[in-house]
């Protein structure tokens, strides 16, 4: 049988300053027993950056035909995927050539050597940005993450200022590889 996902909530007071967008997220996401807490703090990150209204959570890490993350329009037709970690680049190929906007997020410590290896296949694609965040950055928020999350996030300059109920705070300064084009 397999090991269930453990749900973690995350209540994130949002100030966005470079779209000038503000919210107060609830955000319910479970973690899958293959998925680390890295990655799912990373989920929630990027779900600051791209915050709207048409923001979805994809199924879960068995079903590899989603995204982590998706911008759905009205008609159903998915206009924007959020890739997180290192995929591979004929998964990028397929949404780009469907004329869906890809934002890949980085932020392994093997990010840089990722990247080396496959930059000439990303930058052939159309509607393709590369992210990365900085993996010691990633990790110190992941570091004892309690299951209920309260956050408040700033983002100004593609930089996350993230300061938890404690009084501890994060910066993570967003580098981008390749600009969507």
């Amino acid at each position: 049988m397999a090991l269930p996902s453990t749900l973690y909530t995350f209540r994130i007071d949002l100030a966005d300053q470079d779209r000038g967008h503000y919210d107060q997220l609830k955000l319910k996401l479970p973690c899958h027993p293959s998925e680390t807490v890295e990655r799912l703090v990373v989920r929630a990150l990027a779900w600051c950056l791209f915050d709207s209204p048409d923001l979805k959570a994809g199924p879960d890490l068995s079903d590899h035909s989603e995204s982590p993350l998706y911008e759905q329009d009205a008609s159903g037709e998915i206009r924007h995927r959020i890739e997180l970690g290192e995929p591979d680049p004929q998964r990028i190929k397929r949404a780009s050539n469907r004329g869906t906007a890809v934002t890949v997020i980085t932020y392994t410590p093997s990010a840089a050597t990722w990247w080396k290896k496959q930059e000439n296949a990303l930058r052939a694609f159309a509607g393709v940005e590369v992210l990365a965040m900085p993996a010691d950055a990633v990790s110190a928020l992941a570091a004892e993450l309690p299951r209920q999350v309260h956050w408040q996030v700033m983002v100004s300059e593609r930089t996350l200022f993230v300061s938890d109920e404690t009084g501890d705070s994060t910066e993570i300064q967003v580098t981008g590889l390749q600009e969507r084009r």
